[in-house]
């Protein structure tokens, strides 16, 4: 490398890098220390179910409850073990069988069998009390039990295992609503029934363990109804009948149509004269139309024997 100074040329050495000198070291800047890890996430805990609090509570013995914890995995189980512990009853209190009668009813109500669930109910017993209120109070066993054996029951069963039973009459006492339209389906008012049905609807869609379950049982409730109103008739005006059950005809006939396909109604409808007529009566003048053919034939072959006897 030259530089010029003046006149004269000074000549430096240029600068040779020694390869033996260490690499000149890059100066790092402290860094920021790494935020912690975070916690492990817990597992999501489902809430505690109606079998969870029946497992927990006092109306099964320890003994009879089966291998703890006890999870609702499989719905057969749900049942089980509330039959388990009722095959004991003379080992129990009063008070703790009724609680067992009421859980099973729970339990059979949760997996839709709501003809047991109704008999469950309606075998529960007053000494029930307010001892089982964390899971079940007495008015819910009222209601739970009614609306179970209107959806299910037939007409006998209503009258003997419902209307005639003292022990369910005490908690049905607790519910005059609920009373009121048990009677007005025994006694076919059911204008009257499916009215007192609509003015509880609101409180029981807000009720924990029916209301999955409430529209499935108002369904049968009203097709029930109207299978008996149609059993004692020959035909039926769809506009009476209408009225009767607060709906218009139109509605009315697809309601009928669905249990006519579903085999619940023997009968036909007339769409032009608005009338619903019975099979049955059909086949009653089919029948007699082939006993007197059968008369008939019977008094020609015996009119025909004798006339050659004479001859």
């Amino acid at each position: 490398m030259t530089h010029r100074v003046g006149c004269a040329i000074a000549i430096t050495p240029a600068k040779i890098p020694n390869p033996r000198a260490p690499a000149p070291q890059s100066i790092s800047h402290p860094r920021a220390p790494a935020p912690p890890p975070p916690p492990p996430r817990p597992s999501p805990q489902s809430s505690p179910t109606l079998f969870d609090l029946l497992a927990s509570s006092a109306a099964i013995p320890a003994d009879l409850r089966g291998p703890q914890p006890w999870r609702p995995s499989c719905k057969r189980s749900r049942t089980s073990r509330t039959s388990k512990a009722e095959q004991t009853p003379d080992t129990l209190d009063a008070a703790i069988v009724a609680k067992l009668r009421a859980a099973a009813g729970l339990a059979n109500l949760e997996t839709k069998k709501y003809k047991l669930a109704a008999c469950k109910f309606l075998e529960t017993g007053p000494e029930l009390g307010s001892n089982y209120s964390e899971v079940i109070a007495p008015q819910d066993v009222a209601v739970y039990g009614a609306l179970c054996a209107l959806a299910s029951f037939d007409h006998l069963e209503l009258k003997s295992k419902v209307i005639d039973n003292i022990n369910f009459r005490n908690f049905l006492e607790l519910v005059p609503e609920v009373r009121e339209l048990v009677n007005d389906f025994y006694a076919n008012r059911y204008g009257s029934c499916l009215e007192h049905l609509e003015k509880l609807k609101p409180n029981l869609l807000l009720d924990i363990h029916l209301r999955e379950h409430l529209e499935t049982l108002y369904n049968d409730i009203r097709h029930k109804a109207i299978v008996q109103y149609t059993i004692p008739f020959i035909s039926v005006d769809l506009n009476t009948m209408a009225s009767a059950f607060k709906s218009s005809v139109s509605m009315l006939e697809k309601e009928l149509a669905a249990l006519i396909t579903e085999n619940k109604i023997q009968a036909r409808i007339d769409f032009h004269n608005k009338i619903l007529c019975a099979r049955h009566a059909d086949q009653r003048n089919a029948t007699f139309l082939q006993a007197r053919s059968l008369f008939v034939v019977s008094f020609v072959s015996r009119y025909r024997r004798n006339i050659r006897v004479f001859i």
